[in-house]
């Protein structure tokens, strides 16, 4: 069974946290609107579960997949395949995971250990396309 797994960057500092995604009780309602969500994690210096509010935009789901070197791949990771040697970023949609191009092009993946996560398109400093995991 593919984990089910959620990250999100804390609105109060930035950082990433992971855990399950909570959407907050009015987005069904507002819908775009809503700019915030939650993490729900087990924070292991308290022993206790704990919700984290967390920027909406940066929710990503994981893969159930991971790279070459063993990292996890996100919704919303930049990645680099090595057939094609070119950058993409991973989206979701029609029921699947794929990378698609600054042009809008995209690839189904079969063999995500093929590529390398190098970074988020929310960790991208401005101007540029990623940053990379260091």
């Amino acid at each position: 069974m593919r984990e089910i797994l959620f990250r999100g960057k804390r609105t109060d500092n930035g950082e990433w946290v992971y855990g399950a995604f909570i959407p907050d009780a009015t987005e069904p309602t507002h819908g775009d609107m809503v700019t915030w969500g939650f993490i729900r994690r087990h924070n292991k210096e308290t022993g206790k579960m704990e919700s984290v509010e967390v920027a909406r935009t940066t929710v990503g789901q994981y893969t159930g997949e991971t790279d070459k070197n063993g990292v996890k791949i996100f919704e919303g990771d930049h990645v680099l395949t090595d057939e094609a040697g070119w950058i993409g970023h991973v989206t979701f949609g029609g029921g699947e995971f794929y990378v698609t191009d600054e042009h809008g092009g995209y690839a189904r993946c079969c063999n995500w250990s093929d590529y390398e996560v190098l970074g988020t398109i929310h960790d991208a400093p401005e101007g540029e396309e990623g940053e990379t995991n260091a």
